[in-house]
């Protein structure tokens, strides 16, 4: 159900070559982003989820094997402005957690950055 796919490479130092691919919906979005080396053997991978009005709900990144690196979760209010942001990062067992807040007139005023765990 892909409507395109997208292919770039570019060269990394040492001269060591990646590449990398785009999958995207029938809206334009992208849906799935992969990295591989020359030989294309793939790095890691990121999945991307968007709400009913596009807007990115959810981006899992995942390791050369399948298992989640980080996942990050955006929650919006009925206007559309996000509210709060959610990054798990299963590598070092951590939660960050943005949450932003709005004057009456729709000017963000206040972003609150919490951390919790880690190594």
């Amino acid at each position: 159900n892909y409507q395109g796919v997208n292919r770039s490479a570019e060269i990394q130092k040492g001269g060591r070559q990646s590449s990398r691919t785009r999958l995207f919906n029938e809206k334009g979005y992208i849906v799935e982003d992969g990295y591989f080396d020359s030989f294309l053997n793939l790095w890691n991978k990121s999945t991307y989820k968007y709400d009913d009005v596009g807007r990115l709900a959810e981006l899992k990144r995942m390791n050369n094997e399948g298992e989640p690196m980080s996942k990050t979760t955006c929650i919006y209010d009925e206007k559309g402005r996000i509210i709060e942001r959610i990054r798990m990062d299963y590598m070092v067992h951590s939660q960050e957690k943005e949450i932003y807040k709005y004057s009456e007139n729709g000017k963000e005023v206040e972003m609150e950055f919490r951390l919790f765990g880690g190594l």
